[in-house]
């Protein structure tokens, strides 16, 4: 093995989470002197995706970086993805580690001919199996493929415990789990609460005005609707005026201003479209996540580390993070009535709040970006060990706040 590390990440879900996993990533390994190849699919990018890659690859000349068109189906244009991917193996490899991120680009990276001595590592940021409307035989076929393809892998990463046990029913082997779960830049997101009147300003939320607030793509795992229908029997019961704030874009969006429209939201909606959540969520009150399922959702964390407590279903590190209702509210099973009054709880009562601002503080600091990238660089270490004494041997302490 040469003494530089040469990592290549592939990606095709380049939205959201992901999106915002990967470039964290990437500059993290070229902060540790690895060399960094990124494979990645525009189709599904978003804004925050498109001007953060333009970003790095501005500040760090050494990052490469080509685009695939990855569609997130099974076509036969996949026949021209691996192509272009085996070219590039034999043009710039060999590589030491190729890490798959989401399922499609998962299932490109293990089984691409030309890899190779790498070593091949798959982040699902949430198996397909964790949604509940995957049943019956697709539900058989898609574990049977992750359970084989597991087997030729030298990790599958988990990002949190329930994604563990998904991913042990779904057949993966234990032994080929990491659980690593996500983290962010705490300090640079807490910064964001400095701006919180000007953020309210500008999504045009009056100052008297409590702030219930969505994050996420408008599509059926996240379920929009939920939030509307609760925010409606929220507006009922409580006398102080209140607005809902949704940042995200997706096809359902005339549905649901409809829908909005139905339940007389109309003047108490502000659709604020794709914006960057992780620098708005400082505006709200309470981030209330209503999906199906989740893996573990940076929408969590960058509200938490702007002091903002949430309101969510049962999904991912939720119960976690929440802290037994000290910095989130759990609601399980879906219940819209009690999901209004959670929601209701915490705009209307002050002291509550400001104790759950602060409890989300607390809770956000042992999910640090440093860790997160520390325990990935182990893994790798584990996998495609670096010479001692080389000059990609480096580590920067867990205890940092980036």
């Amino acid at each position: 093995m040469s003494e530089k590390r040469k990592v290549l990440l592939v990606l095709e879900a380049t939205l959201g989470g992901t999106g915002r996993h990967i470039l964290d990533l990437a500059r993290g390994l070229l902060d540790r002197n690895d060399e960094v190849h990124l494979i990645y699919s525009g189709l599904r990018a978003d804004v925050q995706f498109t001007q953060g890659l333009a970003r790095l690859k501005r500040e760090r000349p050494d990052f490469r970086a080509l685009e695939i068109r990855i569609t997130r189906a099974v076509t036969p244009g996949d026949f021209v993805v691996f192509y272009r991917l085996f070219r590039y193996l034999r043009q710039n490899g060999p590589f030491d580690i190729i890490h798959g991120h989401s399922t499609k680009a998962g299932f490109v990276a293990r089984i691409v001919p030309g890899a190779g001595r790498a070593a091949k590592i798959y982040t699902p940021h949430g198996l397909m199996t964790m949604n509940p409307e995957l049943r019956g035989l697709g539900r058989r076929a898609v574990s049977a493929l992750e359970s084989f393809l597991a087997r030729r892998s030298a990790k599958v990463i988990v990002v949190s415990r329930d994604e563990w046990r998904c991913a042990v029913e779904t057949g993966i082997p234990e032994r080929k789990l990491a659980l690593i779960e996500n983290g962010v830049d705490v300090a640079a997101l807490a910064r964001h609460a400095e701006r919180r009147e000007e953020i309210r300003a500008s999504l045009r939320v009056p100052r008297e005005a409590a702030c219930v607030g969505f994050i996420g793509r408008l599509t059926e795992q996240k379920k929009p609707e939920r939030v509307l229908d609760a925010f409606a029997i929220l507006k009922r019961k409580t006398t102080l005026p209140v607005k809902l704030v949704v940042i995200g874009c997706g096809l359902p969006e005339f549905a649901l201003k409809t829908h909005a429209t139905a339940l007389g939201l109309e003047r108490d909606v502000v659709w604020a479209g794709p914006l960057d959540g992780a620098a708005y969520v400082a505006g709200f009150d309470v981030l209330a996540c209503t999906s199906t399922y989740e893996a573990f959702a940076y929408v969590f964390l960058e509200a938490l580390a702007s002091g903002v407590p949430f309101v969510s279903t049962r999904v991912g590190v939720a119960e976690e993070l929440g802290q037994g209702g000290s910095a989130g509210f759990v609601c399980e099973p879906w219940n819209t009535e009690r999901f209004a009054d959670l929601l209701l709880r915490v705009i209307e009562d002050q002291t509550l709040r400001r104790s759950m601002s602060e409890a989300a503080k607390r809770v956000v600091a042992e999910f640090s970006l440093d860790r997160m990238l520390n325990r990935i660089s182990d893994l790798y270490d584990s996998v495609a060990p670096i010479p001692a004494g080389s000059a990609a041997n480096f580590r920067i302490a867990a205890g940092g706040s980036r």
